[in-house]
């Protein structure tokens, strides 16, 4: 699908219009945070639901450190750096650009994918570039974009901690959209006209497929025997063809 359907136009600007009492909140939890930390930092992944974190925020606080971390070859596909150049020029954006200490394509020449995957070696080494980058900076408060929605983990953290909390080294993490259904994150993406990556348009074939669909790095151990592969094969074939190219085990995931 090439943009957004009339029908999905028109849905998303009557969920747009009822919306302002949430936007409102979200923003006061946004301020409350400020006000409590003197060096923060948002966290992003460039997908849907910190891209909106990341306007709300910027729209308050237009200085704050904007944090991304590259995962290298294997990571985040092309056309994010593409994104991440727009908004870096369009916001003039105090950004960040961290990089792992291994890309993904790195990390499977060295283990074994069910090493990686039991090691959870991925997020161990993205979780360890974020940490020592906070320790180094003397950040003392970190905003994300996460939503209780998007998984039974993240329902549990939304009810163990709320939207802000602090953790063991005194950090404080905020999380403004904590609450919001997709389609809201999607109806405020539309009606303020925010440029998103191609993944969501690639992917989705039907109205509001947008919806269900997660960013994330292009290759990995989490989902692989869900689709996860077979997504980048019918959708990114280039792609596809130089990772198999590299590691033909992946065909079998395919």
């Amino acid at each position: 699908m090439d943009g957004f359907s009339t029908f999905e136009m028109q849905y998303y600007t009557f969920v747009y219009q009822k919306m302002f009492k949430k936007i409102e909140k979200t923003e006061n939890i946004i301020k409350k945070f400020l006000n409590k930390c003197k060096n923060p930092y948002i966290s992003v992944s460039f997908g849907k639901d910190s891209l909106v974190c990341m306007d709300i925020i910027l729209k308050i606080k237009p200085d704050i450190r904007v944090v991304w971390v590259d995962r290298g070859e294997g990571g985040d596909l092309p056309d994010t750096y593409k994104l991440i150049d727009y908004y870096k020029k369009e916001r003039n954006m105090n950004l960040i650009h961290l990089k792992t200490p291994h890309s993904l394509f790195e990390l499977f020449n060295m283990y074994p994918i069910d090493e990686i995957a039991s090691k959870r070696l991925i997020t161990k080494q993205l979780k360890e570039t974020f940490n020592k980058y906070t320790k180094k900076s003397n950040t003392d408060g970190i905003i994300w974009g996460l939503r209780a929605e998007e998984s039974k983990g993240r329902r549990h953290y939304a009810m163990t901690y709320g939207a802000i909390r602090k953790d063991k080294n005194e950090v404080l993490w905020c999380s403004p959209v904590l609450y919001w259904k997709s389609y809201e994150i999607w109806a405020y993406i539309f009606t303020n006209a925010l440029k998103y990556l191609n993944y969501y348009d690639i992917t989705s074939e039907n109205d509001f497929d947008r919806q269900n669909k997660r960013y994330s790095n292009w290759v990995g151990d989490h989902g692989i025997s869900e689709g996860r592969i077979w997504v980048i094969k019918r959708y990114y074939p280039e792609l596809f063809q130089k990772l198999i190219a590299k590691f033909p085990i992946f065909k079998s995931y395919a």
